[in-house]
């Protein structure tokens, strides 16, 4: 059962995620030339330029995209830790390993590309 909730709480970080790039991609999000990105947005950058190279596996992506995720919602002080990097790849191999989870998250990377 905690793995299943465990699932639950990756993909509704996921789409809430998800949900943040769709509104960002709207008229309004686009804004002048000269309007400053989000810290959100600078993190995620390097992940943009990674998919739109394809020098990086498909799995590898992932795990950056979830460890990206997990930082910005944990803290970045955390991300460093051996403890955080095991638990953004228990979660992203959770998420692989539902169907869901892993629309989820080829959603999210193609919303990068």
């Amino acid at each position: 059962m905690t793995q299943v909730s465990r699932v639950d709480q990756a993909i509704l970080l996921l789409k809430e995620r998800l949900r943040k790039l769709g509104e960002r991609k709207g008229p309004e999000a686009r804004g002048a030339a000269g309007a400053t990105r989000t810290d959100s947005e600078n993190r995620l950058a390097p992940l943009r330029q990674l998919a739109r190279q394809g020098d990086i596996a498909e799995r590898d992506l992932r795990r950056a995209f979830v460890r990206t995720l997990l930082a910005e919602s944990l803290g970045e002080d955390l991300a460093s830790s051996l403890e955080f990097q095991a638990l953004a790849d228990r979660v992203t191999q959770l998420l692989e390993n539902s169907e869901q989870g892993q629309e989820l998250l080829s959603l999210a990377l193609a919303e990068l590309g």
